[in-house]
């Protein structure tokens, strides 16, 4: 690939895939000036809300997994790498042990990713791989000194991950989330918002892609970071015991319609996008979705039952008026 063609072929993915948002994608890349094709497609994926711990990962996350492969075929990259935010969950959540067992669940998942669809581009990075290192050291102390003491600590972690990262790789293309597909409002706590601030800390030109944000079964927080669940029975989870029928059949008698149409709806592109990268689908929903699981988890027995707290809000039976808890809408 010529390195003057890259950005179009960027630009054509990101108008062609329903799970990235358009108008802030393209607004990000056409802020970019030229630049050397990146050599790298990064996704960093959160351990943590506030100082609470995930407790899974949704299959949300294949919506900004899958799309970021698709963008590092169609500029030829060389690596998609994963960043799992270790190091910023101990600062957070103050638990070592576990976190690392957050970590780890991570890294197994993500190798089951790979080694289920032929990712052999995936490269997995754990931040306290490098955190500790002089050279990282040196670039979050520059990125502190620009910040300002009044920045979130958080914040200027991550911004120091992207310029170390991207130097050491030779350019890097990030791809987040985003709540929704306009300009997000400095309030907003989702990585358009963070994108801001790298961008005031950070010399180096970083062009960033936008996915959509995750869908919760839940009306009062109906969207939440692909890759963090808080509360596992409100979100269709990478799990062998997962139970997809179950789940959006009961979800229909909880939500309102607009809620679970806009949760299938944003399964059916995750579905469709798996579809044209990964596996080949076929039959309803449902069908497609157990048939992913069983790809990811063929070596695992699945107990076909329903495991209170994790299946269904509601264990066995559908609620008479069961309460609504979202998950939280952002990672700290």
């Amino acid at each position: 690939m010529r390195e003057s063609g890259w950005v179009e072929h960027l630009k054509h993915v990101v108008r062609q895939q329903p799970l990235i948002a358009t108008r802030p994608s393209l607004a990000q890349v056409g802020r970019v000036p030229a630049m050397r094709r990146p050599r790298a497609v990064f996704c960093g994926v959160g351990l943590s809300s506030g100082r609470q711990l995930g407790a899974g990962v949704p299959l949300d996350v294949l919506g900004m997994l899958v799309p970021a492969e698709r963008l590092r075929q169609a500029i030829d990259a060389e690596t998609l790498l994963v960043l799992i935010a270790d190091e910023h969950a101990r600062h957070v959540v103050g638990d070592p042990q576990h976190v690392d067992g957050c970590a780890d669940d991570w890294v197994d998942l993500l190798q089951r990713l790979r080694r289920s669809f032929g990712l052999r581009h995936l490269r997995i990075v754990r931040a306290s791989d490098f955190h500790h290192r002089t050279g990282y050291r040196s670039v979050l102390d520059g990125v502190k000194q620009r910040a300002g003491q009044q920045a979130d600590p958080y914040f200027v972690r991550q911004a120091a991950d992207v310029a170390f990262l991207h130097r050491q790789l030779g350019g890097l293309l990030k791809v987040g989330w985003t709540l929704q597909n306009v300009s997000a409002p400095r309030t907003s706590r989702d990585e358009a918002a963070f994108d801001r601030e790298l961008h005031r800390w950070v010399n180096d030109d970083v062009p960033v892609v936008y996915c959509r944000a995750g869908r919760v079964l839940s009306d009062q927080r109906p969207k939440a970071p692909p890759y963090l669940v808080i509360e596992p029975a409100r979100r269709l989870c990478l799990d062998p015991h997962e139970q997809p029928v179950s789940k959006l059949r009961w979800a229909d008698l909880d939500v309102s319609p607009d809620t679970a149409r806009a949760v299938r709806r944003h399964l059916k592109a995750i579905a469709r996008a798996v579809r044209q990268t990964l596996m080949p689908l076929s039959g309803p929903l449902e069908r497609q979705i157990e048939t992913l699981l069983g790809r990811l988890y063929q070596d695992v027995r699945v107990e076909q039952l329903l495991i209170p707290g994790r299946n269904s809000p509601w264990e066995c039976e559908p609620p008479v008026e069961a309460p609504l808890h979202g998950d939280a809408g952002a990672c700290s």
